[in-house]
Parts: C-alpha cells; structure tokens; sequence
C-alpha cells in the first residue's frame, strides 16, 4: 500500500474527511467511488484502484467519519451524538455530487464494501442517485430482529458507560461469533480473510480495527433497522445493474438470498459473484486477482 497526501473536504456539519483520487489512465470509461467497511481506511483500496486506473476509470474513495485519516488518531471508532446515520449516507451524497460536477459526462459507479454496502444501499434509497452500477461486497442481510435486539443490548450497555467511548463487551458480542467456524483460530480476526498475510496486515495496521463507541454501534443498528424497512417500502432506483460478490466462507455473509431476492425484483440486472474458499474481503484474499476481473468485467459492461 503506498501512502497517499489525502484531500480534505468540509461537510455541512463543517466536519472534513479525507479523500483519495486516482486518475484513470488513457481516455476515462467512469469513475468509481468507494465507500469503505467498518474499522478500516480508504488508502486499503490503493492496489484495486490502480489497478482499476490501467484499465481506465478513475476511483475515488473516502475516509468515513471516525476513520482513517478523517479523524486524529485517539478520536478512531470514537462516534458520537449529534452525527448519525443520516450523516454517512449524506457525506456519501457529498462526494457523488462533487463526482456529477467534476466529470458530467462519465458514467458513476457505486462501491460498497460491509458497513459501506448498507450505507451505499441507504444513500440509494434516500437520494436516488443516477447510477451506471451498484457494487455491494461483504455484505449480507440482517434479520430485523437481530438488529432490533443488536439496538437494544447497544442502548443497554449505553446506561453503564459513556457512549461515547468503546466497550470490549459489545464489540466482542457482534464480532467473536464471526471467527468461529475457523476454530482452531490463528488470530482473532481469521474470520476476515483466508489470507493469513492480509489478516496481519490489518492487525498491524494503526488504522485498522480500533473498537468503536458504543453509540456507534447505536447507530449502526438503528441504521441497519431503517435501511431493511425502507427496502420492503420503497422500490430501488430503477435501471440501477447491480454486482453481489461474496466469499463463500464469509460468516458475515447471512441470508444472502433475501437480499438477491430483493434485487432480482428491482434491478434490471443483478449478478453474484460467490468465491470458493474466500471469505469477507475479497480484494485482499489469494485469489484477488481473479475478482479484479471480474469487476473489470462487470464496470465495462455497465459503461458501454
């Protein structure tokens, strides 16, 4: 991963995250923005984007709020009231309009990655962006019922310690679980990826898996609860292609079949894409270079 001077830009709330750009090489085909996962960074896409620079798309991605290098180091993971849910899917909204101004005439491409698959999700539901494609990795579907529980257990441990701040409890409670199909673990974070070079690589990243505040989980379940709702209420942007890519191993991955159920009604077209062997970051995994292709694939079907 090659380090990166990132570009700051201030949201309405006159919070600044910070921005990554890599310029297509040759004529330009789209452009790609990527909303990253939970307790990781933008700059973790480098090699994908320049790799997807060669094949001519420009990729942009951003640091979410309490991440990266949005945030100063202690500050990682550390949400608090009054930001919420509604905040991401805006500063989503932020960076797909700054994408329409800089470049009107390409084609838009959306990527999500776990947490960033159900907020590019939410952002679609709320703003309706004209998209050429929608790319969801890493994701799943979550019951209602266990993020109505998640919530509860969230606004519980809300009552015992400032929200504000991280509780190991909660974070072992939603992660622990997905690291048990690979007993005998190596690491506690085996369920990521079954390319142990990769799982340290994260381990030992400053950047990378800070436990997050209790109101962040708050707010992730809440947000999780509107998003499932609002799929049941409101139709999908229309003409919308849409790209599900998942490791087969991935724990993460539950009920996946609601969701293309879902997709396959409402997306003129839907693809999945399921990795043997792989399991919740595909871009990382031994057989990456394998789901490159087939993204490049995929990115110049969209924008032809």
């Amino acid at each position: 991963m090659s380090a990166m001077k990132p570009t700051y830009y201030q949201m309405s709330d006159q919070s600044k995250l910070a921005s990554y750009f890599w310029g297509a090489k040759g004529t330009p085909r789209g452009v790609l923005l990527i909303v990253h996962g939970m307790m990781e960074h933008a700059q973790r896409y480098d090699e994908f984007a320049l790799y997807l620079t060669q094949q001519h798309y420009h990729v942009l991605a951003f640091d979410l709020r309490v991440h990266g290098q949005s945030v100063p180091a202690p500050q990682l993971g550390q949400l608090a009231p009054p930001v919420n849910w509604t905040h991401f899917c805006q500063d989503i909204h932020f960076f797909y309009n700054h994408i329409q101004t800089s470049y009107p005439d390409l084609p838009i491409i959306l990527m999500g990655h776990s947490f960033g698959s159900y907020l590019v999700q939410q952002f679609c539901q709320e703003f309706e962006p004209r998209l050429a494609g929608l790319l969801l990795s890493g994701t799943s579907f979550q019951a209602p019922f266990l993020t109505r529980v998640g919530a509860a257990v969230a606004q519980l441990m809300g009552l015992f310690q400032p929200k504000n701040q991280p509780s190991k409890l909660l974070h072992a409670l939603v992660f622990s679980p997905y690291n048990r199909p690979f007993r005998p673990n190596r690491s506690p974070l085996d369920w990521l990826s079954a390319n142990p070079d990769n799982v340290d690589r994260y381990i030992k990243d400053p950047l990378c898996g800070v436990p997050c505040s209790i109101y962040f989980f708050q707010t992730l379940f809440k947000g999780l609860s509107n998003l499932y709702a609002g799929l049941s209420k409101r139709p999908f942007p229309p003409q919308c292609p849409v790209l599900i890519m998942t490791g087969e191993q991935d724990s993460h991955a539950t009920d996946l079949h609601r969701l293309y159920d879902y997709y396959e009604a409402h997306s003129p077209s839907l693809q999945v894409h399921c990795y043997p062997e792989a399991r919740h970051e595909l871009l990382h995994e031994h057989i990456k270079d394998t789901v490159y292709m087939d993204i490049s694939k995929w990115l110049t079907q969209v924008t032809t």
